[in-house]
């Protein structure tokens, strides 16, 4: 399953709209991929553990008495600092499909596009990303939310039957239905195009 422009750019209609869907409603979410409840929960409790692991190591380095067993307790801290601030930010993933583009949140950075900078929506294909959305933006760039492959199902709420579908997991059947409508407004006339998801 899959989406694109033919002319290589989603927001290139055969009318000459370019640019983002106007903003004459408010954008609203279509859908959201996050961490259920529980299994954010289950992050925070790793954040505290790694957090207490941490103040053991800097406790342990300031009583050592040689530089050596102090620079390793030094450099163990700096790792569990790595693992809370790590996991703090995975328990914050989320894929969200709005009436105006995407915005996916993962570990490293955020990442926000508008509809007419997203040029193809199709389902990753490696081994290891199953169900996964690839999102291929106008620039060349490919975005890979890891939030949205089959095995976090479980841990988004949903069923991991779902993930294997025919139409694909939930998370790629609301991004292709939103970049289709995008995409169905984009290629109208001027005078009769409407934002789409506007009600």
């Amino acid at each position: 399953m899959s989406t694109g422009g033919g002319d290589g750019g989603a927001g290139r209609g055969g009318c000459g709209q370019t640019g983002p869907v106007p903003d004459l409603h408010p954008p609203h979410v279509l859908y959201e991929a996050r961490l259920a409840t529980w299994s954010r929960v289950l992050g925070l409790v790793l954040v505290g553990a790694s957090l207490l692991g941490a103040a053991a190591c800097v406790a342990a380095a300031l009583t050592a008495e040689q530089g050596g067993v102090r620079l390793a307790f030094v450099l163990l801290t700096l790792a569990w600092l790595a693992v809370a601030a790590a996991a703090a930010r995975a328990t914050g993933q989320r894929f969200t499909v709005t009436s105006q583009g995407l915005e996916m949140r993962g570990i490293l950075r955020t990442v926000r596009l508008a509809w007419a900078e997203v040029h193809r929506i199709e389902a990753d294909r490696r081994f290891w990303a199953h169900g996964g959305v690839l999102v291929h933006a106008t620039n060349g760039r490919r975005h890979r939310p890891a939030i949205t492959r089959s095995r976090y199902a479980v841990h988004r709420g949903e069923s991991v039957r779902e993930a294997f579908e025919p139409a694909g997991p939930r998370p790629l059947r609301a991004a292709v239905a939103a970049h289709q409508q995008y995409l169905a407004w984009a290629t109208r006339p001027p005078r009769q195009g409407v934002p789409p998801h506007g009600r």
